[in-house]
């Protein structure tokens, strides 16, 4: 343990093991190289979990052209159907926006729709919504 004080926590060996592990680990694909093994950047992915989030973390960004996005979170909450809105804002938001061109959007994820009557639900609002 003497050499926590000095700031290493694993020996190079251990270190690159767990590297291995994960995809991104050095670099970002968007801001570069990572000076420190950290998930600051988001896009940190163990490589075991990579078919599971291609099932639950494909997200879509979507709006409408008569609808600001946080009315339209509003609207889709009148019908039961969770979206939630990203602005440019937001700290969280920002960087993926202004890598789009966006300036905001509205976040459709398979993890608000849990079976077939969900799917139904959603894109019977988004049709009423885009007619409001």
């Amino acid at each position: 343990m003497n050499n926590v004080n000095n700031g290493v926590l694993f020996s190079d060996g251990l270190s690159q093991e767990i590297k291995e592990c994960f995809y991104y680990v050095d670099n970002d694909p968007i801001l570069g190289e990572r000076l420190f093994f950290a998930n600051a950047g988001g896009s940190f992915r163990l490589k075991k979990a990579v078919d599971t989030f291609a099932r639950i973390d494909s997200i879509i960004a979507m709006g409408f052209e008569n609808l600001g996005y946080e009315q339209a979170v509003q609207e889709y909450d009148k019908k039961g159907v969770i979206v939630y809105e990203r602005l440019t804002s937001s700290p969280y938001s920002k960087r993926m926006l202004d890598s789009f061109k966006l300036d905001g959007a509205l976040r459709i994820a398979p993890l608000h729709c849990h079976s077939v009557v969900d799917i139904d639900k959603f894109l019977i609002a988004t049709i009423e919504l885009s007619r409001l």
